[in-house]
Formats: C-alpha cells, sequence, structure tokens
C-alpha cells in the first residue's frame, strides 16, 4: 500500500499565485472604456476633469508618502550603520 503523494500531485492542484493576481491587474482597454462611460453616466462631463485632478493629486501625494517612507528607512538605516562603526 502507497501512502506517500508526491510533489507532482500536490502542485497540480494548486494554481499559480502569480496568474491569478495579473489575471486582476490587467483591465485592457474595453474595462477601461466601460468604467470611463460608466464615470461619464454617474458624474456627468462637467464633473469629471474636477475627479480627475482630484484623483491625480491623490496618486501623487501617495507615491510621495511612499517614497518618504523609503527615504526615512534608508536615513534610519545609515545612522545605524554610523553608530555600529
Amino acid at each position: 500500500m502507497n501512502n506517500h503523494v508526491s510533489v507532482d500531485d500536490t502542485c497540480r492542484s494548486r494554481r499559480p499565485v502569480h496568474k491569478e493576481l495579473s489575471s486582476v491587474s490587467t483591465i485592457g482597454v474595453p474595462g477601461l472604456i466601460l468604467i470611463i462611460l460608466a464615470a461619464l453616466l454617474l458624474f456627468g462631463p462637467s464633473k469629471l476633469p474636477e475627479l480627475g485632478r482630484a484623483a491625480g493629486r491623490t496618486l501623487k501625494e501617495f507615491k510621495d508618502s511612499v517614497s518618504g517612507l523609503a527615504d526615512d528607512k534608508k536615513d534610519s538605516d545609515g545612522a545605524k550603520d554610523a553608530d555600529r562603526k
């Protein structure tokens, strides 16, 4: 009686994580068109430029804060290295 499971058997039953993530992150042109049309219907053409500017500002602030965190980490790592010497 053979009670062991081979590595091939367990790996075949699982889907690779990277394929699931890539399918979620790629919207494509039809998806973008659908999102733009939905936004146009919900907010109207006069409100869209204002919403676009607000979204752009939000993304810029987010990127700045993330890069600021990375800079802070580099600075603190440099200070720790200087203390060790």
